[in-house]
């Protein structure tokens, strides 16, 4: 059913069309000129269609208003019995985070190049586990990924969104101003775009003029954040401005974004208790998850001792229950690191929380430090190939990962327990040859040159993170080690959670 709010008075006809409609999708009507309030509509999928996440854009003009939009996530899940198909969906990525290559495994088969299909869209066949590669590309940087997981896992992840796991990046800017900002710091977010400044002394009645760069196309939500440093050295989150459904263009001048406006209003502080810290210092990490995807970071802190509690803890700052919308969730990082500095291990934690516990904080039980990795190279040929080996560890039961990189090259590899048949003794990652599915070598990992390395391994519900449906409580909780210090490891989900 689809819904239209009139305002104003307003009472003429709506006229309703669909956008990005895949072939072996049909709906019914496909036009609709709406006199009341709502409509219903029908949709069916032909059995060619494969599984996965296939986006419609509903558009609503009339005479005299602002035409007006809105997404309907249309979700195909595969039927008892069916064809294996899986199609993942990059439809919501912005345009220079789809694949320019992919290539699928089923079983332990030959990898076979999977061509890009209608909407940015990726079909293939799983029969039981298999595998999925694909390459993103932006400037001279080139980052390959591969996982190996289920049918059942693949499935998920194509019914849920991909792109709305990971913060996605673009190529657009806007300039505007933050008024009423005090002399805290302030950071604004659109999409996985970030920009952060203090204020030393209080600016003028037009505030601080400031641009974004980086942010995707389509539709996203508008993240800004006040915040200051305490004397406890926490970092106390004082206001927020989410502004939903933007689609700024390139260059955009948006309104002003005030901190005292009606877009603003104060967070709820909470805080999440942390066992098993041993001693080690903690941070967290914040963003937020919407219908129209992930934010970069707008918040982050170091942990503490929380006194009242008798616990080690970590602060969050919760969105009020009055402005969450279905859908939202509180994605929260947590980082574990040894007080020295310059650490070549750590240990992290993620979650996912509509809205805070209705009693008590939410609470997350920190696992060991991870087994040491042996790390050698398969060869050189047509790339430099790597092999990661881990002893598998009962907190760390769910999956393993490894990435690779020199300079502007990366390689990130995962590999699920389902794959496995159930958690291997010892976890044996390589970095697979896909030359036999056209995979370029520029590509890939070079000879000559050194290859940086973290290696991690991680428990719990792992499959939102990776881009199937979210869902409330959601949590992961991991180790990692890595050749050189931790503050080069990707393996700490600090500012986002990635596919894979």
């Amino acid at each position: 059913t689809v819904h239209v709010t009139r305002a104003g008075g307003f009472s003429g006809a709506v006229n309703l069309a669909f956008a990005g409609v895949l072939p072996g999708l049909t709906i019914t009507p496909n036009t609709v000129s709406l006199t009341g309030d709502s409509a219903t509509i029908t949709i069916a999928a032909a059995l060619s269609l494969g599984a996965g996440n296939y986006p419609i854009t509903i558009n609503a003009t009339a005479a005299g208003v602002p035409q007006q939009s809105a997404t309907l996530p249309v979700k195909v899940t595969p039927a008892p019995g069916g064809s294996g198909n899986i199609t993942l969906s990059f439809a919501s990525c912005d345009p220079g985070q789809v694949p320019i290559w992919f290539a699928a495994q089923d079983g332990n088969g030959a990898w076979t190049r999977i061509a890009r299909g209608a909407n940015s869209t990726f079909t293939f066949a799983i029969t039981s586990v298999g595998g999925v590669a694909f390459v993103t590309w932006r400037g001279n940087n080139y980052t390959t990924t591969v996982a190996w997981l289920s049918r059942a896992e693949a499935a998920a992840i194509a019914t849920g969104s991909i792109c709305a796991a990971n913060p996605q990046a673009g190529t657009r800017s806007l300039t505007t101003n933050a008024l009423n900002t005090g002399t805290a710091t302030v950071t604004v977010t659109l999409g996985g775009a970030a920009t952060t400044f203090s204020i030393p002394t209080p600016p003028g009645a037009g505030g601080v003029a400031f641009t974004l760069n980086d942010f995707p196309a389509g539709r996203r939500d508008l993240i800004a954040a006040r915040s200051s440093i305490g004397t406890n050295g926490l970092t106390q989150l004082q206001r927020l401005v989410l502004r939903r459904n933007t689609s700024y263009p390139q260059s955009a001048t948006p309104p002003a974004i005030n901190f005292t406006g009606p877009e603003s209003f104060a967070p709820l502080g909470r805080f999440i208790a942390l066992s098993n810290i041993g001693g080690d210092q903690s941070a967290i990490s914040e963003s937020f998850v919407t219908a129209n995807g992930a934010s970069e970071s707008f918040f982050e802190s170091n942990g503490t001792f929380c006194q009242g509690a008798g616990v080690d803890c970590v602060p969050w700052a919760a969105v009020p229950d009055s402005l969450l919308q279905p859908g939202d969730f509180h994605a929260l990082s947590i980082s574990v690191e040894p007080q020295s500095g310059n650490a070549t291990s750590g240990r992290f934690a993620a979650l996912l929380l509509h809205a805070p516990p209705s009693a008590g904080p939410a609470s997350v039980a920190l696992g060991p430090s991870l087994a040491t990795p042996s790390v050698t190279s398969l060869g050189t040929t047509p790339n430099v190939r790597m092999r990661a080996q881990l002893a598998s560890q009962a907190a760390y039961n769910a999956a393993a990962g490894a990435d690779f990189s020199q300079d502007s090259i990366r390689v990130e590899l995962l590999m699920t327990a389902a794959y496995s048949g159930g958690t291997p003794a010892t976890w044996i990652i390589d970095m697979p040859d896909l030359s036999s599915a056209g995979y370029d070598p520029t590509w890939g990992l070079k000879t000559g040159l050194p290859v940086n390395w973290n290696v991690s391994a991680l428990g719990g519900s792992v499959l939102p993170f990776l881009g199937a449906t979210p869902f409330d409580g959601a949590q992961i909780v991991g180790a990692g080690v890595g050749g050189s210090p931790i503050a080069s490891m990707r393996l700490i989900p600090s500012r986002r959670a990635r596919f894979p």
